[in-house]
């Protein structure tokens, strides 16, 4: 039988071709941007382990900005950020929350530096956000997991306010 203690997770945020694959948002984000005529516009990526914000922001940085979103009960990505270095819980960690898909224990290691080098900055929401982004889009007959409604929260409830980073009113956002 195999023990707890003899596993090992491998997270995908950790392998670059995952990361690097979740670039390719950025990409199609570029092209749908381009072809509705829109060159300046900013993007609000949900930061769990942080391979899809760092594979997001390396392709489309610094022309457009780039922010991670994550709850505070699992502000691990936005703690390494502010002190350019990963930080993690000394021991197991867990809060409940309803943005699961981004309550990571720690920032994966290999997309971090291009987080520091491209990411505008990363914000944290409270879990009463989080729920209100889930409602908000279930108002407007979406289902949505919180990790995927933090970003529209951060920018609804003005957790994140795009004009005190120099981006004009009205400024388009995905």
């Amino acid at each position: 039988m195999e023990r707890p203690d003899e596993r090992l997770l491998v997270p995908a945020y950790e392998n670059p071709l995952v990361a690097m694959g979740q670039g390719t948002i950025g990409m199609e984000i570029a092209l749908e941007m381009a072809l509705r005529g829109i060159d300046r516009f900013a993007v609000l990526v949900p930061a769990g382990g942080g391979g899809m914000l760092a594979g997001i922001a390396t392709w489309l940085a610094p022309e457009v900005p780039v922010f991670g979103v994550e709850s505070d009960a699992h502000p691990f990505i936005s703690l390494s950020f502010r002190s350019q270095r990963i930080v993690q819980p000394g021991s197991f960690f867990h809060v409940e929350t309803d943005a699961d898909g981004i309550a990571l224990q720690r920032p994966g290691q290999s997309g971090f530096p291009n987080i520091l080098r491209y990411v505008r900055d990363v914000v944290t929401i409270p879990e009463d956000l989080v729920r209100g982004g889930i409602a908000y889009l279930h108002d407007e007959g979406y289902l949505a997991e919180g990790a995927s409604a933090s970003p529209l929260a951060a920018l609804l409830y003005g957790a994140l306010n795009l004009e005190s980073y120099g981006l004009p009113p009205n400024v388009p956002v995905v």
